[in-house]
């Protein structure tokens, strides 16, 4: 097993698409774009005689299409589902992956 870190910088935009009159159920579309790089076995784990083929690290970039759907329980307290789709074109380990993510969303003002 190969340890690996990520370091990214991304921007989203997200456009509420449906949802009732009093907010409790919205419904978001949208994206963005990221920039990274990916460091391979940073604490140098893997013996001297693997040879991996993927140097020291990489640069990547790409676009994320992603849904989000908030439910508020309360009017502070909300449960939000999110997809997202990271389109990634230059990192070796591959150019699609999928993200699913379930939270709780807290509005404090």
């Amino acid at each position: 097993r190969m340890e690996y870190c990520d370091y990214i910088v991304y921007g989203d935009f997200m456009y509420r698409f449906v949802g009732t009159s009093d907010r409790r159920l919205s419904f978001y579309g949208g994206g963005g774009i990221f920039l990274g790089y990916e460091a391979y076995d940073q604490m140098g784990k893997l013996p001297d005689n693997i040879d991996t083929g993927l140097g020291r690290g990489s640069f990547y970039y790409g676009v994320r299409p992603q849904l989000l759907l908030e439910v508020f329980v309360s009017r502070q307290v909300a449960l939000a589902l999110r997809g997202r789709v990271p389109l990634n074109w230059c990192a070796p380990h591959g150019w699609i992956n999928y993200e699913v993510g379930l939270g709780v969303r807290i509005t404090l003002i």
